[in-house]
């Protein structure tokens, strides 16, 4: 009876010890450190929990040893006191029925219930697994340093990798679970995205964007700047595609006060900045590291022979994350004007979102372009007024463009 009970004791002893294995490994510490500051029984069994997940080795160590030592002397009573009963027979039948209980009772069923009572079973047994750490202390000490031994001459560092799609899952999990908010997943699953974009696929081409022609005088300068809005500026020389530097606006308000509001004794030239040149097929995630490296906001974007496409800011890097950051600037240019049910004119700079939302028809795959984006990547010329293309669901003319620039577009439901 006694070999009985010990028996119970020993296999109990092993479901415990497998039970508080993945308990204290599956708590995440910041529910512990939120519980650690409330006051009475629960704020201070989640102290004890935080200082036992100091030492995960420490912890991992006691608990393997522990949970073997116990299998191990059940067996061995097991085997014993089969032998006594059924003689040279009872090694395979101890074996048999040992391994069975251990398995289920020892592993399986502890470790189930620990996984979904994880925090409670932690909590509860802190202060006993606190104790029996401390006692084992000389035990594993000498596993501790057993392992070190082979680590080192293993070689290399251990370190614990976790791949994009784990993250990705934990993500899902949590938006699931109501702990990740939707906009929250839909930013981490771009910023995962973002060594896949291209910044020919965010960038604002050329004929679109804002730039200041040195030839002509600082007066008409300060005049685009201060209409746009914009506080940095590519600037050429005669032909847009030759794009000499940059020029901020700060450097030329600042030059303005000090010339007593006289644009003529301004040197535009004398004010401008190197411009940076980027590959159009680079990747935007090397896009964001270098202009944080570097610490820029603009770029101008060139092809494999040195021609310019388009330019790139630190803004278009933010909206592939975040989506689109439209100030009161955005809001001013942006203009949908609906003609009937199935036609609208727009300007140039509406995306192709704002577009399908107006017209409620598929216009194009990536819904953060703007519609001169997208006609001028389907025609892959300069573009004229009266250019026309047809889109999935709808027909895009060009109403108004000047000096290769798009301006208005008519956009009409085609289906």
């Amino acid at each position: 009876m006694n070999t009985a009970w010990l028996l119970i004791v020993l296999v109990l002893l092993s479901g415990l010890f497998s039970a508080l294995e993945i308990a204290y490994f599956s708590l995440g510490e910041a529910r512990l450190r939120s519980q650690a500051e409330r006051k009475g029984r629960i704020g201070e069994q989640a102290k004890r929990v935080l200082s036992i997940k100091k030492n995960p080795q420490k912890l991992l160590a006691t608990v393997v040893v522990a949970d073997n030592i116990v299998d191990i002397a059940a067996s061995a009573v097991a085997t014993a006191t089969a032998i006594e009963l059924f003689g040279s027979f009872g090694v395979g039948i101890a074996t048999g029925l040992m391994t069975f209980i251990i398995l289920i009772v020892g592993e399986i069923v502890p470790k189930a219930f620990a996984q979904k009572h994880a925090d409670q079973i932690a909590r509860w047994f802190s202060l006993f697994t606190t104790v029996f750490i401390a006692i084992m202390t000389p035990i594993t000490y000498i596993f501790e340093m057993i392992a070190r031994g082979v680590h080192r001459l293993s070689g290399g560092k251990y370190q614990q990798t976790v791949s994009k799609d784990e993250v990705k899952a934990m993500v899902y999990m949590g938006t699931e679970a109501g702990s990740v908010a939707i906009e929250e997943q839909e930013m981490i699953d771009n910023i995962f995205s973002l060594d896949k974009v291209t910044v020919e696929d965010i960038m604002t081409h050329i004929n679109d964007a804002v730039a200041l022609n040195l030839i002509q005088p600082a007066e008409e300068l300060i005049t685009i700047m201060t209409d746009t809005g914009f506080s940095r500026f590519p600037a050429y020389s005669g032909n847009i595609d030759n794009i000499v530097g940059i020029i901020y606006s700060k450097d030329v308000m600042e030059a303005l006060v000090d010339s007593a509001g006289k644009p003529e004794r301004i040197d535009i030239k004398k004010l401008m900045q190197k411009a940076v040149f980027i590959p159009e097929e680079k990747n935007v995630l090397s896009l964001l590291r270098y202009f944080q490296t570097h610490h820029k906001h603009i770029a101008v974007v060139v092809n494999e022979f040195g021609e310019t496409r388009g330019i790139v800011t630190l803004e278009d890097v933010l909206e592939e994350i975040v989506g689109d950051i439209v100030d009161e600037q955005d809001t001013a240019q942006r203009h949908i004007k609906r003609i009937n049910t199935k036609t609208i004119v727009v300007d140039a700079d509406v995306t192709v979102e704002e577009i399908e939302n107006a017209i409620d028809a598929r216009v194009y795959s990536d819904d953060h372009k703007t519609i001169a984006w997208v006609i001028l990547k389907e025609l892959g010329r300069v573009p004229n007024k009266g250019d026309e293309i047809s889109l999935p669901k709808a027909k895009a003319i060009i109403e108004e463009a000047e000096e290769q620039k798009i301006k208005r577009v008519k956009l009409i439901k085609t289906r």
